[in-house]
């Protein structure tokens, strides 16, 4: 291998054929998803970007998003603009930018180690699973990776050669890429000191520190805006956060480890640890790769380039400061937020491998690519009617290893539902979650209303008409919010007099004979759930705190259920691995 190695990093015209077969097979790999039904946060960035440009985009992030920097949306805004909102275009727009990454890997690695390590954590980076989904979503994260690359890429520049130019572009990607994600300012803060600690132990030139210090603050003066847009969203959210965010929990930690390194990522959107049915899926797709990945990374902390140990330390601090904010509850526990550090993790372990035995190398570059292979291959398989397996105690779990079922989330099937049934543009579906984005497929002229209620974003605005009535809204202000949520949930009445009003209102548009779906979403079933049982639960001030969002959920769904019910009858009930639906017909 040693040899083979040697002979294509020598030969120029063998070089560039096993690189552009590296980009072929990442294209071949990313376009197999491409077709995926989009998900909920992809309708969000859609319903973002349609705003008018800048203003109803900031204002649209600032009064419902609560999250979100704008730039990513920007883009997108004019995309939509000058080549329409194809599920292709818009995945193609993503693509582009992911396949960018696949050289900047390989340029960041060849500047720290070899040609052959360089084209090992180019192939890594190609195969991943994780890399491969998230590569084609309509979302910021292949643009996010891209400017962190871009910003070791010229960090190594400037550690090297000392120049200005270098320092202005790292000036303008570390500027722009908080921007893009949120979270990102988190590899700012951790490239500033490590950087400055590993001039410090260089003994590096003082003008040297000088003229990176002085860039960085003034990277920090053009962050002023961002820093804005931060704190009014931690003001909001701090005063009325009505959510319920993925808990980090120790087990849940071996799901974000594998949704970075191992062949089989599990579940994507909502890190946690899933079983596995299949023992040998378990060892061959996601321990052994992470064992050797873990290997590739201790071998960085004693490489003999001090900077690969200087890039380790940023890894690794920043992985540390997000599980301190997910445990925190600042941010949700998923990888996606983490993402900006995932080719990092590939330059590393592509480096530290390759100091192990050639042929245990190999096998584990074979083994690597045939597992993200096999894994995606499974995605394309067919939606199982029962999403559910069952545990040798005789537990239900459900399967959330098909990332098709994932990645449909909500948004498609039930408009194929709709049609599928024959309800038309007299007819109504209720979505409490992703009526927002709905829009997306329900469109045509025949197609049935959604109702316009998106039951998150009601629900954590404390002056909504829709779900609260005024005085309700006044006790927010005045009272324990909690308390008041608690008497709501577990209250005798229906949420509120408006709630009833605006039901009623929407229901009576549906002439007699005609159809009302209600659509709940996969998770939001656990919600259903008898109303004594719900009274009982919430009674209890510190579960209303921890599940404010579940709670009023099932006291919707009670609600909902008891008007449906007095003119309308239930007439079909069915689900996919995404949702569950209850047809109803107009009495």
């Amino acid at each position: 291998m040693e040899k083979l190695m040697e002979k294509i990093t020598e030969n120029k015209a063998l070089f560039w054929v096993v690189f552009g077969a590296i980009i072929i097979i990442g294209l071949a790999l990313r376009l197999t998803v491409i077709d995926y039904p989009l998900w909920y946060d992809e309708g969000c960035s859609i319903a973002t970007a349609i705003n008018s440009f800048p203003h109803g985009i900031n204002d649209y992030l600032w009064t419902h998003d609560l999250q979100h920097t704008p730039f990513y949306f920007y883009i997108l805004h004019f995309i939509m603009q000058f080549f329409g909102d194809s599920e292709l275009v818009l995945r193609g727009s993503s693509l582009i930018v992911a396949i960018m990454l696949l050289p900047l890997t390989y340029i960041v690695t060849e500047k720290l180690s070899s040609k052959k390590v360089a084209l090992l954590a180019m192939t890594l980076m190609s195969v991943n699973t994780f890399q491969v989904l998230y590569s084609i979503e309509i979302r910021m994260y292949p643009h996010v990776m891209l400017l962190a690359l871009l910003s070791i890429n010229y960090l190594i520049d400037y550690d090297r050669k000392g120049d200005i130019a270098s320092l202005v572009k790292l000036g303008i990607v570390n500027v722009l890429n908080p921007y893009f994600l949120t979270g990102a300012i988190v590899w700012n803060i951790v490239q500033f000191i490590f950087y400055t600690s590993y001039m410090d132990i260089k003994k590096a030139d003082g003008e040297k520190v000088k003229k990176y210090v002085i860039s960085s603050m003034i990277s920090g003066l053009f962050l002023i805006p961002y820093i804005v847009i931060v704190c009014h969203y931690a003001m909001v959210r701090s005063g009325f956060l009505v959510t319920d965010l993925s808990n980090f929990e120790v087990t849940n930690l071996w799901g974000l480890i594998q949704n970075l390194f191992s062949a089989d990522p599990g579940h994507i959107h909502e890190t946690r640890h899933e079983d596995y049915v299949m023992v040998w899926q378990t060892v061959l797709l996601v321990f052994l790769p992470i064992v050797y990945m873990f290997i590739g990374l201790a071998n960085c902390l004693r490489d003999k380039e001090k900077f690969v140990q200087f890039l380790t330390g940023m890894v690794v601090l920043a992985f540390g400061i997000f599980l301190f904010l997910a445990n925190a509850k600042v941010i949700a526990f998923t990888g996606r937020y983490l993402i900006f550090i995932a080719p990092f993790i590939f330059v590393l372990c592509a480096i530290g491998l390759s100091k192990l035995n050639k042929y245990h190398l190999a096998g584990f570059l074979v083994l690597y690519s045939l597992g993200c292979g096999y894994s995606l291959w499974q995605s394309s398989l067919p939606h199982s009617e029962d999403p559910f397996f069952e545990m040798p105690n005789g537990q239900k779990r459900p399967i959330f290893n098909h990332y098709k079922d994932i990645a449909e989330f909500s948004l498609k099937s039930p408009a194929d539902f709709a049609k599928k049934n024959g309800m038309n543009k007299e007819d109504l579906v209720v979505m409490p979650f992703a009526s927002s984005v709905s829009f997306y497929y329900f469109k045509g002229d025949n197609m049935p209303k959604v109702m316009p209620l998106e039951l998150f974003h009601e629900v954590r605005n404390p002056d909504s008409t829709i779900i609260y009535d005024k005085e309700q809204s006044e006790l927010f202000k005045t009272s324990d919010k909690i308390d008041v949520f608690k008497n709501i949930i577990t209250g005798n009445k229906f949420i509120s007099n408006n709630l009833v009003k605006f039901l009623q209102n929407q229901f009576d548009m549906v002439p007699r004979g005609r159809y009302i779906l209600w659509v709940v979403y996969y998770s939001d079933n656990y919600a259903i759930r008898p109303e004594q049982e719900v009274k009982q639960v919430y009674s209890n001030y510190d579960v209303v705190k921890e599940h404010t969002m579940t709670g009023m959920l099932s006291k919707f769904d009670i609600d909902l259920i008891k008007i449906i019910l007095s003119q309308a009858d239930l007439v079909k009930r069915d689900r996919d691995s995404s949702n569950q639906y209850f047809l109803f017909r107009k009495r």
